[in-house]
């Protein structure tokens, strides 16, 4: 069997093809397809390539150590010098120039200068290499340069353009570009075809155009031109700021808060620093309170409860004290007395009006090894000693 034609401008890529998908279009000089991809479309040249044969395939060729101004080049006059250093690109003549202001090129292999600042900065010049020479402010219309002095440098990376540059408000506008202040729109012939000179309301008649709360007014120094405003005819409840009494009473609620707490401060730090203005605690006492409260205790007859412990803390009696104590016994037992709710005392002579059985005494109970300290009278007067002795 005969071979058959592939259809159209398509034809082979080598011979003995055995199918229709072995096809692929074969496209004009300056143009090449992939077979890979697509084998029905044709691609243009790149920048830096040519192509001046037709069927090319996959790619077209390289202008080596130059370059094209355009895609889809045709021949290899094409390649021209690429100006291949930082701010420099190649013009309409294939000739060098430095990036014009308000762009830049920071990569050699770039033809053209396709880095621009951002909007509302420019370059100081030409021939601008980076981003970071985008440092002059250039305000464009219908915008005015700000009288905010306490701004920084502009920063090319975040550069905020209504910080330097606000817009003109309503029934303003401006046409030039770097200007300080906008005008009315009363100013301009052309005022309908400036953004600003647009009014938000039709009249002082018109408040339907506008929220509630709103009313349509002049726009002042600008005549013929409307915006809606707050209702001027109402107090402005919008004010959300604290009286000044009650800041006032604030202020002095902290004040008089401060003082209690320095005041706290100061006590405990004066108490510390000097104990003697410290408040007498209630069981503390002193040595002469101490002494006192003893000679009480054994004026009224207050015994401890251990004698032998009470004895322990007497002072040794003088040779005057047991010979006055001796002759006491001695006259007691010679004329013995008796002691509420105690016996007579089993030795010496007896009262002759007792009738008190022999037996009886056997079941007596034994003399107390110690007496109770007698007041002070009976001290002074010498009938008892200041000392008990055990009998």
């Amino acid at each position: 069997s005969k071979c058959v034609k592939c259809p159209g401008n398509f034809t082979t890529m080598y011979d003995g093809a055995q199918s229709k998908n072995d096809c692929y279009v074969s496209c004009l000089p300056g143009y090449y397809t992939s077979y890979n991809t697509d084998p029905t479309q044709c691609i243009p040249c790149g920048i830096g390539y040519y192509e001046d044969e037709t069927g090319a395939l996959e790619h077209c060729k390289n202008c080596d150590h130059n370059s094209t101004l355009h895609e889809a080049s045709t021949s290899s006059s094409d390649c021209v010098n690429t100006c291949d250093e930082p701010g420099k690109e190649i013009d309409e003549n294939g000739s060098c120039r430095a990036c014009v202001q308000g762009t830049f090129k920071d990569d050699p292999s770039d033809l053209r200068c396709g880095g621009n600042c951002p909007y509302g900065l420019t370059t100081a010049g030409t021939g601008s290499t980076s981003l970071s020479q985008c440092t002059v402010i250039n305000c464009p219309k219908d915008r005015r340069v700000t009288t905010d002095t306490t701004l920084t440098p502009p920063n090319p990376s975040s550069f905020n353009i209504d910080s330097y540059c606000p817009l003109c408000s309503r029934g303003f506008a401006q046409t030039g570009t770097n200007q300080t202040e906008c005008r009315p729109c009363n100013k301009f012939k052309d005022a309908a075809n400036l953004p600003g000179c647009k009014s938000e309301c039709e009249g002082e008649e018109d408040d339907k155009s506008c929220k509630d709360g709103f009313r349509c007014y002049p726009i002042t120094n600008s005549p013929d031109y409307f915006e809606c405003a707050k209702d001027r005819s109402k107090p402005d409840t919008s004010d959300n700021s604290m009286p000044w009494w009650v800041i006032a009473l604030i202020v002095a609620g902290v004040l008089v808060l401060a003082a209690a707490i320095g005041i706290l401060v100061w006590c405990c730090v004066t108490r510390r620093l000097f104990p003697c203005l410290k408040k007498p605690s209630k069981e503390a006492r002193s040595p002469t309170e101490e002494v006192d409260d003893r000679e009480r205790r054994q004026t009224l007859g207050v015994m401890e409860t251990e004698p032998d412990a009470q004895e322990s803390t007497r002072p040794p009696p003088s040779p005057s004290s047991v010979s006055l104590y001796k002759k006491n016994t001695k006259e007691e037992q010679d004329s013995p007395r008796e002691v509420t709710g105690l016996p007579y005392l089993s030795v010496g002579p007896r009262p002759s009006d007792v009738d008190i059985d022999n037996n009886d005494l056997q079941h007596e109970a034994p003399a107390p090894l110690y007496r109770r300290t007698p007041p002070i009278s009976k001290r002074a007067s010498g009938e008892e000693s200041m000392y008990d002795f055990e009998s």
